[in-house]
């Protein structure tokens, strides 16, 4: 009896393996190219209590290589209360194609960015519009090597992201979370089901935007950029694609405490409570599997919970190695094993805090939703 429980709990780390090969087939997946394809776009971003990082991300804007004809640059201010006002406007000055909004109207049918973005939008006129947040940088390349890509069937193309390395353990394990949740990301569109992607690498054709009602017909969420994508692998026939390459991976930063991060996965996992049930066999397989090898260390079969741990890295490994290097984060890859215990005690920790307080908290404020 034993012995099956034994052989019970290697099986998750073997299907582990198998998704892990499965999604790496999705991330080899090559989309065309149509070249010289330039077009009017717009970049939004919402910006609210940013003064630690908005002036990196507004040089890194101000630095994209793309026609100035064919470029506006929106940064909508939502109700900040520090010293972001002054930072934008000192900084936008005699640069016409940044433009400058101000949002102080809260919408109880939107989330705070969901609503600044909305508002910017609407005053935009690109044919694409790319979206990113305040805390990131965007590389010289980003506009121009995502354009081609949109070819006549593709709506969404859905950008890398990659965390800047701070000080200390957090900040590293970080990195390969948010490796792991965008590789994955990446692969699931690849194989044709889009699970999810992140507003800060992001574009978004303006007819497709405009198909779903935007964010005001999307709805609420506490994850607008999740929410977005599934309105349009829903209720469109338009193409969602994952293009990765060095050229269009834009930097973001970590939080900076075990509170911030919890919060943070908070929001999104309430955000994307209703993603594919591929996404959810995903979210249990990689549960169940550090379960299983845990088990297999307590009930003393070390060999066999050794085993299990290097089936599971294996598959891992295979996933995120392309990704990493396109990333130059190959690094992090030496964190992995850490990375494996810190992942399963924080998907813990975070069920129960979902059971307990359910509320979200986003830039200040406190969604019940």
């Amino acid at each position: 009896m034993k012995a099956i429980f034994i052989l019970a709990l290697l099986l998750s780390p073997f299907f582990h393996t198998v998704l892990a090969l499965f999604l790496r087939k999705g991330l080899s997946r090559s989309y065309l190219k149509k070249p010289n394809n330039l077009v009017p776009v717009s970049v939004v971003v919402a910006v609210r209590n940013e003064a630690a990082h908005i002036k990196r991300c507004l040089i890194s804007l101000d630095q994209l290589d793309y026609p100035a004809h064919l470029l506006e640059i929106f940064i909508i201010n939502d109700r900040s209360t520090d010293e972001t006002h002054q930072i934008i406007s000192d900084f936008i000055r005699k640069k016409p194609h940044f433009f400058y909004l101000v949002n102080q109207n809260k919408n109880s049918q939107l989330s705070g960015k969901a609503n600044a973005v909305s508002a910017a939008i609407e005053k935009s006129h690109g044919e694409v519009i790319f979206i990113t947040d305040a805390d990131c940088e965007v590389p010289k390349t980003w506009i121009k090597e995502m354009i081609p890509y949109f070819q006549n069937e593709v709506g969404i193309a859905a950008g890398f992201t990659r965390l800047a390395h701070t000080n200390g353990l957090l900040s590293n394990l970080q990195s390969l979370d948010w490796a792991c949740l965008l590789t994955v990301a990446a692969g699931s569109i690849g194989l044709g089901v889009p699970l999810t992607s992140l507003g800060n690498n992001l574009a978004i054709r303006r007819q497709v935007y405009q198909a779903v009602g935007g964010y005001q017909g999307v709805g609420f969420s506490v994850a607008e950029d999740f929410a977005l994508l599934q309105a349009v692998a829903k209720i469109t026939n338009w193409k969602i694609i994952a293009p990765v390459c060095s050229e269009n991976i834009v930097s973001s930063m970590p939080v900076n405490n075990l509170w911030a991060f919890f919060k943070q996965r908070k929001r999104w996992a309430i955000g994307g409570r209703t993603v594919h049930w591929f996404g959810k066999l995903l979210i249990v397989t990689s549960f169940f599997t550090q379960t299983s090898i845990l088990l297999l260390l307590l009930l003393g079969n070390f060999l066999i919970a050794a085993a299990a741990l290097l089936i599971t890295l294996a598959g891992d490994l295979i996933l995120l190695f392309p990704i990493l290097k396109k990333a130059n984060r190959l690094n992090d890859l030496l964190l992995l094993p850490v990375y494996k215990i810190f992942s399963f005690f924080y998907m813990a920790i975070l069920s129960i805090i979902l059971l307990i307080n359910p509320t979200v908290e986003w830039k200040g404020e406190k969604y019940f939703r």
